[in-house]
């Protein structure tokens, strides 16, 4: 009984000084930073905004943070003359709102200005691996004939590493610009869920490594 007590304490010990050092301590942001894989933008075809991939959980019909930074993001890169057309990239259907992520933004960028000949969409159906091979078929070019070699691909911090070890089994050199400051500059109230998040991608990263998603099959000079 008594030795049942010192794991008991034990635990409650290690588990109460865990939880101190992730919600005041920078170690949510340190494992960010570890993902970061990013580039300066440069002028392209077509600015690609991927939404997140966490799965949507907002009744009122709302993306997340993290896709709502992307498409600021990618409406600046626009504003700033990096590439004439968008494409808003995936999502599931969102709640009350009866429409995809991708659908959500396209209407933002026609109300922030860009002219609605110039965005296109790729709604994502069910299923986290839906995402992966949508993206794929993208830069593949069977929905549209864009030259994704010349493409910005937008993203937040925690999805860069992944999404360019993704991209670069189809293009030599994947240009990946990382919206702030999602994941870099998170309140201590908010590092518990910055740090779920990031063992979350770690998770992904793992699972694409062993299932071959890294693998390069066709590499573009």
């Amino acid at each position: 009984m008594y030795a049942l007590r010192k794991i008991v304490c034990l635990l409650a010990i290690v588990s109460t000084s865990t939880l101190l050092i992730i919600l005041f301590t920078p170690v949510s942001e340190f494992g960010h930073r570890l993902l970061r894989s990013d580039d300066q933008p440069i002028p392209a075809d077509v600015i690609v905004i991927l939404s997140s991939s966490m799965p949507y959980r907002n009744p009122k019909g709302l993306p997340g943070q993290s896709t709502m930074y992307r498409l600021d993001k990618g409406f600046e890169l626009y504003r700033e003359g990096f590439a004439e057309t968008i494409v808003a990239f995936g999502g599931i259907e969102m709640g009350e709102a009866r429409k995809t992520t991708g659908e959500w933004m396209a209407e933002r960028l026609v109300e922030y200005g860009v002219p609605e000949k110039s965005v296109f969409v790729v709604d994502d159906k069910k299923g986290s691996d839906n995402y992966y091979h949508n993206l794929i078929d993208l830069v593949e070019g069977r929905y549209w004939d864009f030259d994704f070699t010349k493409a910005l691909f937008v993203t937040t911090v925690d999805q860069s590493y992944r999404i360019r070890r993704i991209l670069e089994t189809r293009i030599a050199k994947p240009t990946i610009i990382v919206a702030e400051p999602y994941g870099l500059y998170p309140d201590w109230g908010r590092r518990f869920q910055h740090f779920r998040v990031f063992l979350n991608e770690l998770y992904g990263i793992s699972k694409f490594y062993f299932l071959g998603r890294f693998d390069k099959v066709v590499v573009e000079n």
